[in-house]
Order: C-alpha cells, then structure tokens, then sequence
C-alpha cells in the first residue's frame, strides 16, 4: 500500500508541475 501511495504522491507532483 505503501509503494501505491508513493506512486499517486508522485503522480500528484507531475500533474502539479505540468500544470505550473
């Protein structure tokens, strides 16, 4: 579950940058 939340956290900062 863990690697699983890492993974969103870093989905998260992706979309977080493309969107900037």
């Amino acid at each position: 579950m863990g690697a699983t939340k890492g993974c969103f956290c870093n989905f998260t900062v992706t979309l977080s940058t493309i969107k900037l």
